[in-house]
């Protein structure tokens, strides 16, 4: 945003001034201390925090965060809904509605990309099994894509920063945004779970190398915060670029 814009919008007198979203940039809000965790990972992006409401509010980008799929206790608020913004000067406890750190050089913007990776980081947290192989609800954080490991491993080396879940059966499994996939559209010889129970494994059950030992059921490569849930729409083509050409 350049500074024109900015210059548009940003309170300069002492007090928070009332303005719409939508109209210089998307709010994304969350609930504390519900999403408490997605703040310390973003503590040097600047959110405004209404201690009366017990919300912090990252102004984004208009448009980055539209087709964003958000859990409980983080929304994007509507086109016209009111926020109140404080002027830059004030910052932590500087009132009941202050900057969680100054605007600085992005004018009060937050990065969507850094916001959405700690949002991905916190929801991994909430299920990543720490120790041992666990069973999970399928389709509450997220579904899975199966393939025959022997057709898909092509398509995993592509993919090099979504992690797969290997398992004895020869196998290949993905973790996708829940609801992200029409079974319609899934390549020949997939399947796709959006119910039931799935054994993940730990995080430290990964292949770092390739002489490394890991336990049958494993991580094709150890599960990074931001990228463990696959992007559903490029992991379809490149599981279609491993069929035959008249497959496709």
């Amino acid at each position: 945003m350049d500074e024109t814009a900015h210059d548009e919008w940003m309170p300069t007198g002492a007090d928070p001034v009332t303005l719409p979203a939508g109209r210089w940039w998307d709010a994304v809000r969350a609930q504390l201390p519900l999403w408490a965790p997605v703040v310390e990972r973003v503590r040097h992006q600047p959110g405004i925090r209404d201690r009366r409401a017990g919300t912090v509010t990252w102004l984004v980008p208009q448009g980055a965060a539209v087709w964003w799929v958000l859990p409980p206790g983080l929304d994007l608020l509507p086109a016209g809904a009111e926020l109140l913004v404080p002027p830059a000067e004030r910052l932590g406890p500087g009132g009941a509605v202050c900057w969680t750190t100054p605007p600085g050089p992005r004018q009060g913007i937050a990065d969507p990309e850094a916001l959405m990776a700690a949002i991905h980081a916190a929801r991994v947290a909430e299920w990543m099994p720490a120790r041992a192989a666990t069973w999970l609800p399928v389709g509450r954080w997220w579904d899975a894509l199966t393939a025959p490991r022997a057709r898909a491993w092509s398509a995993a080396s592509r993919l090099e920063r979504a992690p797969a879940i290997a398992s004895a059966e020869e196998t290949l499994t993905w973790l996708v945004p829940a609801q992200s996939l029409d079974p319609a559209d899934l390549p020949p010889g997939t399947t796709l779970r959006a119910e039931g129970r799935m054994e993940i494994p730990p995080a430290t059950a990964a292949r770092t190398g390739p002489y490394t030992s890991v336990p049958p059921l494993h991580w094709t490569i150890p599960p990074e915060d931001r990228a463990v849930i696959a992007p559903p729409n490029r992991l379809l083509r490149e599981l279609r670029a491993t069929l035959p050409r008249a497959a496709r």
